[in-house]
């Protein structure tokens, strides 16, 4: 998930660019009723979010949530598959 806001504004790296605050967030076995409190709480607090292979059901669940879902920032999904 990329932040923007106030916490990802008031740091700068060299050369005068804004460095961004990349948040990762565990969605569990991806079920939204197992997403923990903390994750969408998180999740709540940025608004948008790049999920990984994420099934339809917790996609849509996290819109509803008023999550932005930000489709085709990842290109790579398998850089994220456990033992890749």
């Amino acid at each position: 998930m990329i932040e923007q806001g106030p916490e990802a504004a008031r740091t700068r790296a060299a050369g005068g660019r804004t460095a961004a605050l990349i948040r990762i967030v565990g969605l569990g076995p991806g079920d939204p009723d197992l997403l923990t409190l903390g994750s969408r709480e998180a999740l709540r607090a940025v608004g948008r979010a790049a999920t990984v292979l994420a099934p339809p059901a917790l996609a849509l669940f996290l819109e509803s949530d008023g999550v932005t879902i930000e489709r085709g920032l990842i290109t790579d999904q398998g850089l994220f598959l456990r033992g890749s």
